[in-house]
């Protein structure tokens, strides 16, 4: 696991490679932790 400075921050998530379905992802920062959960539509 990386440490970055406070801020924001963005990523690029491409599905190509990945079914159509539910997918589930977690953010982590210091105490706080969020799953979220994100639809990929093909």
């Amino acid at each position: 696991m990386t440490s970055q400075d406070a801020g924001y921050y963005s990523v690029e998530f491409s599905g190509e490679r990945f079914a159509g379905g539910v997918y589930y992802y977690r953010l982590e920062a210091g105490y706080f932790v969020n799953t979220k959960k994100m639809v990929l539509i093909k």
